[in-house]
Formats: C-alpha cells, sequence, structure tokens
C-alpha cells in the first residue's frame, strides 16, 4: 500500500513480517533525498514485487487466553529471509498499473518511447535509481 499525505508518502505491506523491506532494502539505502510521486509508486511496486517473490512466507495465527481475556496476534517466521525466484515480467507488469497513462510521458535520454515501455514490461526498468545503482534526483512528475 502506497498512501501519500501531502509531502508525506508511506510504503507497506502487511501480510509478509518484514520481508518486503528487507527484499527491498538494497534498493532503498540508495534514495539520497526527496522521492517524487512516481519515484514513491516504484518504491510500493518494490515491496509489492518482494512480498509476491518470498520463497517462504510466515504464518500468521490469533491466540486467545479466555482466562486472562486477551488475544495476540502471533507468527511462524521462516528460518532465513529468501527469496524465490524472481520473474521480472510481473514486476514490469506492477510497474505499468502503478504507472498509469504517466508511462506515456516518461523520457530517457537516447531511448525511444518504445525501448522504454519494453523496459517497463520487462520489470528492469527504474525511476529510482540509475543503470549503475546511483539514486536518480532528476525530478518526475506522474
Amino acid at each position: 500500500m502506497l498512501l501519500r499525505l501531502g509531502n508525506v508518502a508511506l510504503v507497506t505491506t502487511f501480510n509478509d513480517a518484514c520481508g518486503a523491506i528487507n527484499g527491498a532494502m538494497p534498493k532503498l539505502e540508495k534514495i539520497e533525498g526527496s522521492l517524487s510521486e512516481i519515484q514513491a509508486r516504484e518504491v510500493m511496486v518494490d515491496f509489492a514485487f518482494m512480498n509476491l517473490s518470498l520463497k517462504e512466507r510466515p504464518l500468521f495465527y490469533t491466540e486467545c487466553d479466555m482466562g486472562n481475556e486477551t488475544i495476540t496476534e502471533k507468527a511462524v517466521m521462516p528460518d532465513h529471509f529468501e527469496l524465490g525466484e524472481l520473474n521480472f515480467a510481473l514486476r514490469g507488469r506492477l510497474l505499468r498499473d502503478s504507472f498509469g497513462e504517466s508511462v506515456k510521458q516518461i523520457r530517457v535520454a537516447g531511448r525511444t518511447q518504445q525501448e522504454i515501455e519494453q523496459a517497463i514490461d520487462g520489470g528492469r526498468f527504474s525511476v529510482l535509481v540509475d543503470e549503475n545503482g546511483t539514486f536518480i534526483r532528476k525530478n518526475f512528475h506522474a
């Protein structure tokens, strides 16, 4: 989920006990400034992509103690955080859905619109980091 309130954006997943953030952290650590709207959307996509790519998911359950009148939410966690095989076509679909009509307005120096859309669909496109993994500070509008 991406929730934007003015200049603040909150990104979260609800069913992976921090699995998504663990998977997205290498890219998140490269962020060195404010995000544009479209960059925040890419962060959301990466959270969703990591969530959907978990090799083993946590198992959540509710423990009810009728004697003490308490309810506790618990999780059985995998021993190690691990991703399964990454399906970048899935990331591409998530990007395209998230970017919406803005896809047609994205421009990259030296690339045609068709090349940009192929990169998006292939799941390797980023408005967050460049091909060297450096945070993109240029302003993007969605």
